[in-house]
């Protein structure tokens, strides 16, 4: 394994920094909105946009790396990337902004493309579970040191859009060096949405449900945060823990969903959501009490980074093995509709009844799904162990990356 990731180290050092740099510009946009007096509305508007880019990238950005093949590829995306990411600081208007957004979710997609489909190549059969684990950990510990790295500097300046600008553009410094011959992506034919339904209706809402509360949580947790009082630092840590605390229970998550029932364990997940908001409410945390808050955050971001890993297995043990691949990609559509939506709606409830009731939409919003769950786990039985997939932790959809695993 310490040979396969020496070997790899160019890929996965090129995603871990372009993660940085992507999630720094993440929690950048919407402190600056808030700063400067943007309504809540606009701002979930603006950041939705990155998700309708991301689900056109997911599905066209092949035909890049088909064309001119996997450095080049990666070279565009990340150049169009870190220049976009100069720009926001000049032309800030929120029309502007939403180009933008959307050029960058297009492009991180094609990123994200890329390098997993050559980590897909260089793995063996062996290796492949172990080279996608160190790969989703990277990521993890990507995202939230790009959160952090927003207390650096004063969001009202430009210096941390030139920072993420700059961390973008080094991540295509291991990329070109790199000494890994390029690979050849396989054709698939991706299930739609409908279909996918039909084979595993609580996998799929399961997807979609991971992406209403996945997309909410990083399009409107920053407002939440800055709302309730804390300061840009404290905001930094409320979505450096959550983060964190999806990142520590992928491993006992993914052992209960390969020992019971997986619906089970997305009932008990599903019900977090609505702990931590019946806590918020119990104790009313805020800027005073900025330890609840962040407990909170572990909660929360604990539940919803579960969802879609539990998810993606639950669906792949209704499915037949060569299958997989072509659910992949109606999985993914899955989440980004959720992730498109769900922002919108989150937008409108804190618009209308306040930024505090951006907990209550995702407890909600997490109770509906659980009842869903609950009901197909009463009718509907455990498919026989044979069937069943091990849990594998994606953080994010992805299409290669099942590919991968």
């Amino acid at each position: 394994m310490i040979a396969s990731a020496a070997r790899m180290r160019s890929l996965l050092s090129s995603g871990g920094v372009y993660v940085v740099g992507n999630s720094l510009l993440g929690i950048i946009l919407p402190l600056r909105m808030e700063s400067e007096g943007f309504p809540i509305f606009l701002i979930g508007l603006v950041m939705t946009a990155y998700y309708v880019g991301q689900a056109i990238g997911s599905h066209f950005s092949k035909n890049v790396i088909f064309g001119v093949g996997h450095i080049r590829a990666f070279t565009v995306f990340a150049a169009v990337g870190a220049s976009t990411t100069l720009i926001y600081d000049p032309l800030f208007s929120a029309p502007a902004w939403f180009v933008l957004r959307a050029i960058n979710g297009f492009c991180f997609a094609g990123m994200a493309t890329t390098l997993e489909s050559w980590l897909n190549d260089e793995s063996s059969k062996k290796t492949r579970g172990k080279v996608l684990g160190l790969y989703m950990t990277v990521q993890f510990l990507s995202v939230a040191t790009g959160q952090l790295l927003v207390n650096i500097a004063n969001v009202s300046e430009p210096e941390l859009f030139m920072l993420a600008a700059g961390l973008i553009s080094l991540s295509l410094i291991p990329v070109a060096l790199t000494r890994l011959p390029e690979p050849h992506l396989g054709k698939y034919h991706p299930f739609g949405v409908i279909s996918l339904f039909r084979k595993s209706p609580i996998g799929a809402a399961g997807a979609m449900t991971a992406g209403v509360l996945l997309g909410s949580f990083y399009v409107m947790g920053v407002v939440f945060a800055y709302e309730t009082g804390l300061s840009v630092s404290e905001v930094s840590i409320f979505m450096g823990v959550a983060i964190l605390g999806g990142f520590l229970i992928q491993w006992p998550v993914g052992k209960l969903s390969d020992f019971f029932d997986r619906r089970l364990v997305l009932i008990g997940v599903t019900l977090l959501p609505p702990a931590a908001w019946g806590l918020q409410a119990l104790f009313n945390f805020s800027a005073e009490t900025p330890v609840g808050l962040f407990v909170v955050a572990l909660i929360l971001g604990a539940a919803i980074a579960s969802v879609y890993p539990i998810s993606v297995a639950q669906t792949f043990d209704r499915l037949d093995r060569h299958e997989y691949v072509s659910a992949s990609g109606g999985l993914v559509l899955s989440y980004a509709v959720g992730a498109i939506v769900g922002p919108l709606i989150a937008t409108a409830t804190m618009t209308t009844f306040g930024p505090h009731t951006f907990l209550g939409f995702e407890a909600v919003i997490a109770a509906i799904f659980s009842i869903t769950v609950t009901y197909s786990l009463l009718k509907r039985p455990r498919p026989a162990p044979v069937q069943r997939e091990p849990f594998v932790p994606v953080p994010t959809p992805s299409q290669v990356a099942v590919e991968t695993d």
